[in-house]
């Protein structure tokens, strides 16, 4: 399981529930897998929510080996009709799963705050340590000396922590223009560069925070926003013409990342022009 997969508790009993029954009546256990197919890609997303547009729908339609119209029929009964889903014509959600994040979600932000005051509580220590050292040291004792060493190993480690990341700026530092941000209803703006990479890729697999993270690195290290675009749009052409799996198709993150796999399609899409514009000849 990948570090940063988490589970999500599910009822045992939840086929008996009347909606579920309802739901395999008119799909049958197709519908049933369906249903939970989208359940987890929920639980993958920042706010447990789900576009319901175009591309949305499309993702999802990947993920259950569905038509995309077919898909949106189906989510739109979960909606409607057996009132699974809960949406506000943008996306769609299950309150149900929201109240099981919800634990974990808690959990998770206890374990962080007994975290940080544990370190909190070392580096307390440390620091009494360090006066006391320093008290020795006036008193010029053999034990003085060994405690001066721990002193410096203190400061080096200090420096390292207040070191500054490679790229000068952290994912939110205002004025960058690749950041993101957070509002009031818990949803992420996006930058709208990524957010056209994003939708011209042909998989939105993985979590799209983690995508972002990638694409924001690489744009960071000066590399233009048109060949990343030329490079997307390349191969997902060539994710069309071979009919790739959606399994086999690289994520996004990965794609755009530090291997940079997407130099690899720089110029494939004024060859395979070139190449359709031969064969009509």
């Amino acid at each position: 399981m990948p570090k940063d997969a988490y589970y999500f508790s599910h009822d045992y009993n939840a086929r008996h529930d009347p909606k579920i029954s309802a739901l395999k009546a008119d799909y049958g256990i197709e519908g049933y897998g369906r249903y939970w197919i989208i359940i987890e890609m929920l639980a993958e997303q920042d706010n447990y929510k789900l576009k319901l547009n175009g591309w949305g729908i499309r993702a999802i339609a990947t993920e259950c080996q569905l038509s995309a119209e077919k898909m949106e029929e189906f989510i739109l009964d979960c909606i409607n009709e057996f009132e699974l889903f809960k949406s506000d014509d943008q996306f769609f959600w299950s309150e149900s799963l929201n109240r099981r994040m919800k634990i974990k979600d808690e959990k998770l932000e206890q374990k962080r705050r007994a975290g940080k005051k544990g370190a909190e509580a070392r580096w307390g220590s440390r620091d009494k340590g360090e006066k006391k050292q320093k008290d020795s040291t006036a008193n010029g004792t053999a034990y003085d000396t060994g405690i001066a060493k721990n002193g410096k190993g203190k400061e080096r480690k200090e420096k390292e922590i207040n070191k500054p990341s490679v790229s000068g700026k952290t994912d939110n530092e205002p004025g960058d223009e690749f950041s993101i941000n957070q509002q009031e209803n818990g949803f992420y703006n996006y930058p709208d560069e990524f957010e056209r990479i994003y939708s011209l890729y042909p998989s939105q697999r993985g979590t799209k925070k983690s995508h972002w993270r990638k694409w924001a690195a690489t744009r960071r290290k000066g590399v233009p926003q048109e060949d990343l675009e030329q490079a997307v749009k390349a191969y997902a052409a060539e994710c069309k013409r071979n009919g790739t799996d959606e399994q086999y198709i690289k994520q996004l993150k990965t794609f755009v990342g530090p291997d940079e796999h997407w130099r690899e399609y720089l110029n494939k899409n004024t060859e395979s022009d070139q190449e359709d514009k031969e064969q009509k000849d």
